[in-house]
């Protein structure tokens, strides 16, 4: 298991995990709005939803959405629904990501936040198979752990920093609220309007 083919997959999924997306806004926003913790609590709740993504891949659940348009229609569009969800819910004010009042809601959200993505499923379905040697099914928990802990290092450090640099925000709150509602907004309704399209993409006739 750890010889060529796993640092081939280390290499790939390290130069993935670095790949901007949905988890690294949220513990971005985490981080800046909650402190190093709250920071470090989303990292965690997104490290724990590819252990789950892992999980349905061994299991063949995610198998099962990939080839059932229904099913996978329906949990892009949950997912995208909560994405916008929460993008609104940030703008409002009534949505902080890190408030220390409630100090667990980050790892939740990251936990939420990661399994409702539907293209996370589908790229574990994709993406880990690659890597099992000699096709045993066995493999799959250990890989996807790797990138579990890899996933925790890299948005553990983005949220660190994030509270570290939290003084940098004070003045700003405002700003950094509305932008990191707005972005979420944005990746929510992208995920919305992918899923109608193709859900309601007519089939050519001949």
């Amino acid at each position: 298991m750890f010889d060529a083919g796993f640092a081939a997959f280390v290499l790939a999924a390290g130069a993935l995990v670095l790949a901007p997306g949905p988890d690294t806004v949220l513990v971005l926003s985490a981080g800046a709005a909650g402190g190093q913790r709250a920071g470090a609590l989303a990292a965690l709740g997104v490290s724990t939803g590819v252990l789950v993504h892992t999980g349905l891949v061994a299991v063949g659940v995610a198998a099962l959405l990939a080839a059932s348009p229904a099913a996978f229609a329906a949990l892009k569009l949950c997912g995208g629904a909560y994405l916008c969800w929460l993008g609104a819910r940030t703008l409002a004010g009534g949505g902080s990501l890190g408030g220390e009042s409630e100090v667990s809601r980050p790892y939740v959200t990251g936990v939420t936040t990661n399994v409702l993505n539907p293209k996370v499923a589908v790229f574990f379905l994709a993406f880990l198979p690659q890597f099992v040697d000699g096709g045993a099914a066995t493999n799959v928990p250990v890989l996807g752990a790797t990138y579990a802990v890899l996933t925790a290092a890299y948005l553990g450090a983005v949220g660190a920093t994030a509270g570290r640099a939290r003084s940098l925000f004070d003045d700003h709150a405002t700003a950094l609220r509305v932008l990191s509602g707005a972005a979420l907004l944005a990746l929510g309704l992208g995920v919305l309007a992918e899923a109608a399209a193709t859900t309601f993409t007519p089939v050519a006739t001949i």
